[in-house]
């Protein structure tokens, strides 16, 4: 269904009421590998708009039942994407000026047309719509990613105003995309003492890849929060697009990292206090010592004296 649509989207609606000139354009483009279809006046082409989704359109401005002007204008609330080639024998200034002023209006062309004109112009229109498409999907795809992600994820603009977060980012912070978009660094998680911190590395990240930076973030609710941050430039036509930011929350291996430091700490101060114990022990163990051999002397003294 997908393949369908895709197709379907770049279908050329040829509307002429010359049917020479309509079927030789559909010769023409059929023979470039071009899905199009044809309708002899205007309620004829509006039929076929409700039906399909039309790319392109090449529209004579002199329809016998309604004006290519006013066809155009109505298309344009079934295929709102479509664009058109003007075609007319009647060239006049007036017509050129209502040509030109539609929307969506790409080329204005006479009768007879300049067959590789009308070419080269439908190949460009077609690889412009495939890029569109392509982009759309890959959008698609990234969206999906982002917010489908366990971690939370940041996307800047270049001038480092919010583009979007996800699901996940909101969860964790407590800030909703609705709250956030379109904010400048320093953000509203940002605490004040590290908010130059966090303009210079938000520099940096238009550099170049940053990894690994750990911050002490604060929630909506004031509750601080560390997240490890990855973020990385994306460039398109060799100009900065976007600045997508992954963040992992890391407070619990911190809150266990200070826990293990304390602890660290608590065995160093008792390995320092069994020391310290063990040098004042030595001199008084000696002291002990000599005050029993003394006292034994004593003894000894006092009982000699006793038999003599």
């Amino acid at each position: 269904m997908a393949d369908e649509v895709k197709m379907e989207l770049f279908t050329i609606l040829i509307v002429d009421d010359d049917a020479d000139q309509a079927q030789n354009l559909q010769d023409i483009f059929e023979a470039e590998g071009y899905s199009t279809r044809l309708a002899p006046d205007g309620q004829g082409a509006l039929a076929l708009g409700k039906e399909k989704t039309f790319g392109l359109g090449l529209i004579d401005i002199g329809l016998p039942d309604i004006s290519g002007v006013e066809l155009i204008e109505r298309l344009a609330g079934t295929s709102p994407e479509m664009e058109y080639i003007i075609i007319t024998g009647h060239a006049s200034l007036q017509t050129a000026v209502q040509a030109v002023g539609l929307k969506n209006i790409i080329a204005y062309e006479t009768k007879p047309p300049n067959v590789d004109y009308l070419l080269a112009i439908v190949r460009q229109v077609t690889e412009r719509k495939r890029a569109e498409e392509t982009l759309k999907e890959s959008e698609l795809f990234n969206a999906i990613l982002l917010n489908n992600s366990p971690f939370a994820q940041v996307v800047l603009n270049p001038d480092t105003s919010i583009k979007y977060v996800n699901p996940s980012f909101e969860k964790l912070t407590g800030y909703s995309l609705d709250e956030v978009r379109g904010l400048k660094t320093p953000h509203p998680w940002t605490r004040q003492e590290v908010a130059d911190e966090a303009a210079k590395k938000t520099k940096e990240m238009m550099d170049s890849r940053v990894e690994g930076l750990e911050a002490l973030l604060r929630k909506k609710n004031g509750e601080l929060f560390w997240v490890e941050v990855t973020a990385t430039p994306v460039f398109e036509n060799g100009k900065l697009s976007y600045i997508l930011a992954n963040w992992v929350n890391i407070t619990q291996r911190k809150q266990i990292e200070d826990q293990l430091r304390h602890s660290q700490v608590l065995t160093s101060l008792g390995q320092m206090t069994a020391g310290i114990a063990h040098e004042v022990g030595n001199p008084l163990a000696s002291i002990v010592l000599f005050s029993e051999v003394a006292m034994k002397g004593d003894d000894v003294s006092r009982q000699t004296k006793k038999d003599l």
